[in-house]
């Protein structure tokens, strides 16, 4: 079944709340948008590349994006820049920032030769507990993550916002460690407890994304 079919028969609402993790170019919540037209959507990306792309974009006007990792840490971190000579998104790319992390690349380095990693900076990061606790927020009908094989540190900022307050959560696995730690489904549920499998999509026998839905709320 197609993922904007499930999210339309589970998210009951008519104007959701949802978060967009590691947002690159902000067309993963633009397509959230096109399902959820009154949804209210908080972006959170922080390679400054994908930032510009994010602001470039005319459709990401009515999105709230804030310019910081989301990760285990309230304060300063590594990460890592990606880049490739070959892959682009977008026609007006320069470089390649879809593969940034707060994580080292592990085996991504030898499964995807034509992306390097040639500098690591210190950024700004955020706990998703912290940042919820700052807003008028009650609930989060779903949260979408891509942090690029940071799931680990992401759940451990994120454990009680995600326990208590988020309905639904769409995250990033990984069946080989493609950056350092990155967690295996089998590990993401052994993390969240109170979440069961909904559906998988987009694997390629190494990797993919799971949605997944919390039997507490």
């Amino acid at each position: 079944m197609e993922r904007e079919i499930i999210f339309k028969e589970i998210i009951l609402s008519d104007n959701p709340t949802i978060i967009d993790v590691g947002s690159y170019d902000g067309n993963s919540s633009c397509d959230l948008l096109k399902i959820f037209p009154n949804a209210s959507i908080y972006a959170f990306e922080i390679d400054e590349r994908s930032i510009e792309l994010f602001k470039k974009n005319p459709k990401t006007k009515d999105i709230v994006l804030t310019t910081a990792a989301v990760s285990n840490v309230d304060g300063e971190i590594k990460f890592y820049r990606s880049d490739s000579e070959t892959r682009r998104h977008n026609d007006n790319e320069d470089s390649w920032s879809a593969s940034s992390s707060t994580v080292k690349p592990k085996e991504h380095l030898s499964l995807f030769k034509d992306i390097t990693f040639y500098e690591s900076v210190t950024v700004p990061s955020i706990k998703l507990d912290t940042w919820f606790k700052d807003t008028p927020l009650d609930i989060i009908d779903l949260a979408w993550v891509d942090v690029n094989g940071a799931e680990k540190n992401f759940i451990e900022g994120a454990v009680n916002t995600l326990n208590n307050k988020v309905k639904y959560l769409h995250i990033e696995f990984s069946e080989i460690e493609l950056y350092e730690g990155s967690l295996t489904l089998k590990n993401i549920l052994k993390e969240l407890p109170l979440f069961e499998e909904i559906a998988i999509f987009d694997f390629f026998g190494n990797f993919g994304n799971v949605l997944l839905k919390n039997t507490k709320l």
